[in-house]
């Protein structure tokens, strides 16, 4: 429990299919680092707000200390809990942390404008919610190693896109992702019908702050 003093960009691993995002929250007494999966991390979280965070671990991860959650954990807004303002002295120990590199509270907004889809790959996901939507090769889970998978596939789709100061540059955007900037829920039962319904959209046009690894996140529409 503590005052959300930095947040992480969010970025998706085992090929897009789990969010992850981390936070810094400060106590009375320390800073610890959280980091948050799947739909946990998916959640919007601004600095100086108080939040309660339960079913934690601690690990060790590229030589940083951090608490993780599991399926367990909940996330719980505080408002009559007084924790302390941030410092710089706050941040040291995390200067190096790639995590938070390109935080989402150091990043300026920018207007997005997807102009091309360059690639596209709509897949099978795994059943089991332990494995987080994995991709299915050749109908088998590569984590669990079981063959039933889910009735809705995933999608992944690159684009280009360009913003005031950045031209043709590359994004990948997962299923979410992509139906918070569509507003709409995109058709992935067949390859050419999602492919038919993104083109008749283009050029799509929407704020995002970008990270260094071209993710969007804090999505709003002009």
């Amino acid at each position: 429990m503590g005052k959300i003093v930095k947040v992480s960009p969010i970025k998706y691993v085992r090929d897009g299919n789990l969010a992850v995002k981390s936070l810094l929250l400060k106590d009375n007494s320390t800073v610890a680092k959280v980091c948050l999966f799947d739909k946990l991390a998916e959640g919007e979280y601004e600095e100086g707000s108080n939040l309660q965070i339960t079913a934690v671990y601690p690990k060790k991860y590229l030589n940083f200390e951090q608490l993780t959650s599991t399926a367990q954990t909940k996330c719980q807004f505080l408002s009559d809990q007084n924790f302390p303002d941030k410092t710089e002295e706050d941040f040291q120990r995390f200067q190096s942390d790639g995590d938070f590199l390109d935080s989402t509270s150091d990043l300026m907004p920018s207007i997005v404008t997807l102009t091309d889809i360059l690639d596209m790959d709509i897949y099978d996901v795994c059943s089991n919610d332990a494995c987080r939507e994995k991709k299915m090769i050749k109908e088998k889970c590569p984590v669990c190693g079981g063959h039933k998978k889910k009735a809705e596939k995933n999608i992944r789709v690159t684009f280009l896109f360009s913003t005031e100061s950045k031209k043709d540059q590359k994004a990948t955007i997962f299923k979410d992702t992509l139906q918070e900037i569509v507003k709409d829920k995109i058709p992935i039962e067949s390859k050419a019908a999602c492919l038919s319904v993104l083109l008749e959209k283009l050029p799509i046009v929407f704020k995002s702050q970008i990270t260094a690894r071209n993710t969007f996140s804090n999505i709003c529409h002009c």
